[in-house]
């Protein structure tokens, strides 16, 4: 053991004299893909070691392979965020590796690497911005900021020529973004802005699924679909809160519209927001209910509350609001004497959080290579 360690630092010398940092940004590549294949954190934690000294190698070198090598650390470190409790820590990381990487580029920027790198920046800003709220939240003094590297981070990668696939998700990810911030500081500023994108992206992938076979590429089309409606309904419902005209009803009717379309979607693909889509509803059919007293809505909103409080998934936080629900629309209940007068939480409690595109980088499990 004691040669063999010997023996490998030897062989790091004898590079780093030669080749400085490619040794230890192979030895990175190798530890990297054996975390892939076997999830053993210590070998994800072995990738990221070794990607850090190559980087140090190549900037005391001014290598031209620092930009990558920093971009792969990030991916590295991402996935060790995402698999390992999400640490504050590597994201805070992840944000200085990728911004170091856009500042030290020298080559083209219209490259596939480039949009790469900003659909990193603008996950990792807007998960931050997203962890800036909340019962615990980290970093609040940063939200400002991370708000706007996102939306400057999307808006360059959507106009990007060599986006590709990715243009969908940075429409998509702009009106997440849009729609956290209108949710979280209750706010319509920009509203609109968030609609658009999310209609933009879902009409590219109603259109791109009429030519797609079942199958992978159906489910990613899907998958596009069903954040785009889930997070336009959010949207909505959010104007429905803060509007104070006689718009109010509209909106709720669209949010009920995008939630009933997006409701199938997300139980085919499984996808862990359909017990918040199913809640949503419940809520958004109660409240048209109360103004509209519409039969078909009392029978809607009743057996959606029925599903989401049988869901063996059922967020503890939510068990009030639709148990509320279901005590309301239950044929003993006074309404003339209670309904008005029973306030449901606040919107913050029964609002959505979505993982869609503020914790996802796209292609974000692949080393670039040098």
């Amino acid at each position: 053991m004691a040669k063999l360690g010997l023996v490998a630092r030897f062989l790091r010398w004898f590079n780093n004299f030669f080749w400085p940092g490619d040794y230890d940004r192979d030895s990175a590549k190798a530890s990297y893909k054996a975390y892939v294949d076997s999830k053993d954190v210590a070998s994800l934690d072995t990738a990221i070691a070794n990607f850090q000294l190559a980087i140090d190698q190549y900037r005391k070198h001014k290598s031209p392979s620092l930009v990558t090598s920093l971009i792969n650390c990030a991916v590295a470190v991402w996935r060790h965020y995402e698999d390992c409790g999400r640490p504050p820590k590597d994201l805070d990381m992840v944000i200085r590796l990728d911004t170091e990487a856009r500042d030290s580029w020298s080559d083209d920027k219209n490259s596939k690497s480039y949009a790469f790198l900003l659909n990193a920046l603008a996950t990792a800003y807007s998960e931050r911005y997203q962890r800036a709220f909340g019962a615990s939240p980290v970093n609040p003094d940063e939200k400002k900021v991370a708000f706007e590297e996102a939306i400057k981070s999307y808006t360059e990668l959507k106009d990007h020529p060599a986006a590709g696939s990715m243009r969908s998700a940075a429409k998509t990810g702009l009106g997440i973004i849009l729609r956290m911030r209108c949710e979280f500081e209750q706010t319509l500023d920009r509203l609109e802005v968030g609609v658009q994108q999310l209609q933009d992206a879902l009409l590219e992938a109603t259109e791109a699924g009429e030519w797609t076979n079942a199958g992978a590429e159906s489910d990613i089309i899907d998958d596009i679909k069903a954040t785009c409606l889930f997070n336009l309904a959010a949207l909505y419902s959010i104007r429905y809160e803060l509007m104070k005209d006689s718009k109010k009803i509209h909106d709720l009717n669209i949010a009920i519209d995008y939630n009933t379309r997006a409701k199938p979607l997300l139980e085919g693909l499984r996808r862990p927001e359909l017990l918040h889509c199913m809640f949503n509803l419940a809520r958004q059919l109660w409240l048209r209910w109360r103004q509209t007293r519409d039969q078909n809505d009392y029978d809607a909103a009743k057996q959606m509350a029925e599903a989401v409080k049988c869901h063996q998934a059922l967020d503890k936080s939510l068990e009030p609001v639709i148990d509320h629900i279901l005590s309301v629309l239950a044929p003993s209940h006074s309404l003339q004497n209670r309904i008005d007068d029973l306030l449901l939480p606040s919107r913050r409690q029964s609002s959505v959080v979505s993982n869609d595109g503020s914790s996802r980088r796209t292609e974000g499990d692949t080393i670039i290579c040098s």
